[in-house]
């Protein structure tokens, strides 16, 4: 199960809602929001599995491995290259996760480099890689959760405004987005997972 980003109490309170009538329609809109997130970051930004770690494959580059979001300490993660078909073995060159301080900033590992002192040469390019590993975020950063809560709200709101017309003609109405909301997209960018590597 996927999670969700915000907390229902955390949701209530934003609100000022002190009632139970609306929980189930809170919880819809946090895990709705919390995945348009994650379906505009690339990512995700929770632990998966939440015990355990998986296999997944990646071909290789001279230079990197670019991999999904990993959290597992580099002691951890096993790095296995397809030496036949259904048949691997560890790789003769030290490979490193990157970026080095992704642990101290918060963050996970995004791609592997060999060391460049060990082997000049780089990696084969085009050989299938296995890595064992958890993957996911370590935390939810606080803007993500920021812009959960942000973007869960305006689901909330979208359930009593069928035409996307919130409010009333005596306090005013706005016309409810049908993207993310700006501020969400602004929180979020940040986190967007792009294809450069630093």
């Amino acid at each position: 199960m996927a999670a969700s980003y915000a907390t229902r109490d955390e949701l209530k309170k934003a609100a000022g809602i002190t009632d139970a009538v609306d929980d189930l329609a809170l919880d819809v809109s946090r895990e709705a929001a919390s995945r348009a997130i994650d379906e505009y970051c690339g990512r995700f930004f929770y632990k998966q599995p939440d015990l355990g770690t998986e296999d997944r494959f990646y071909e290789s580059d001279r230079d990197l491995i670019v991999v999904d979001d990993i959290v597992s300490p580099p002691e951890q993660v096993i790095i296995a290259f397809a030496s036949a078909p259904g048949s691997y073995v560890e790789p003769s060159v030290d490979l490193r996760l990157y970026p080095a301080n992704a642990p101290a900033e918060g963050r996970p590992f995004t791609h592997l480099k060999p060391d460049k002192g060990r082997y000049p040469g780089g990696l084969k390019a085009g050989v299938l890689v296995r890595i064992t590993a958890q993957y996911g975020w370590p935390a939810v950063p606080p803007a993500i959760r920021q812009a959960t809560m942000i973007q869960a709200a305006r689901f909330f709101q979208r359930r009593t405004a069928p035409f996307g017309i919130a409010g009333s003609p005596e306090t005013g109405s706005m016309r409810l987005l049908s993207r993310l909301d700006p501020d969400v997209e602004m929180l979020a960018q940040p986190f967007v997972k792009g294809w450069y590597v630093r």
